[in-house]
């Protein structure tokens, strides 16, 4: 191939790979704004769901070292997570699947009463991503299914690699939330007390 060829095959591959990186960024964009939607349609109809079990004084009961619970959309929801520093206020439900991630952050184990949550959450805009704007000291308030207010403080925060779910147990916080970091090769985490 001579100097000219090698040239235009270059540009060509440049174009053709700035395309395949422009659709991914689109389809990446496409699932966070969805998710985005979903969540908000969720917490709306969740903010709904407890008005109305308050105003009729409904009681939700769970199990020893179970979370309260209450059906909204078809979906099981703990409660609503709420980082005011960040900009978050969101539905979370009570048990995780990738599907169910696309609809807020999920309860990935333990519960308020053990005081071992642990949440986890997708990194798109309108869902955890601006997690890390919020400082220690910061107020993280979890509002229960049968709306009571639990308030904590960011007491740690920590970068960890995907493998290191003992990291997430760390120091026996009664709050713990983590969610990807961009590009999705580590774990931030933030650890809260009361």
């Amino acid at each position: 191939m001579n100097r000219k060829m090698k040239g235009i095959f270059l540009i060509v591959l440049g174009l053709v790979l700035a395309f395949i990186g422009a659709g991914i960024y689109a389809s990446y964009e496409s699932r966070a704004n969805a998710a985005k939607n979903n969540a908000e349609i969720l917490l709306q109809d969740v903010q709904r769901d407890l008005e109305r079990r308050k105003m009729a004084a409904v009681i939700t009961e769970a199990p020893e070292g179970q979370m309260p619970q209450t059906s909204v959309d078809g979906h099981a929801v703990i409660g609503i997570l709420q980082v005011e520093e960040a900009g978050i206020r969101l539905p979370v439900l009570g048990s995780w699947s990738y599907e169910l991630l696309e609809h807020g952050p999920c309860r990935y184990s333990g519960s308020l009463q053990t005081e071992d949550l642990v949440l986890l959450g997708h990194n798109y805009k309108g869902h955890l991503a601006d997690l890390d704007q919020a400082e220690l000291g910061d107020l993280i308030d979890f509002t229960d299914a049968e709306g009571t207010v639990h308030s904590f403080k960011i007491a740690e925060t920590a970068i960890i690699q995907p493998t290191d779910v003992q990291a997430l147990s760390a120091g026996s916080y009664p709050l713990t939330i983590f969610t990807c970091t961009p590009g999705g090769q580590s774990r931030y985490v933030v650890y809260c007390e009361k």
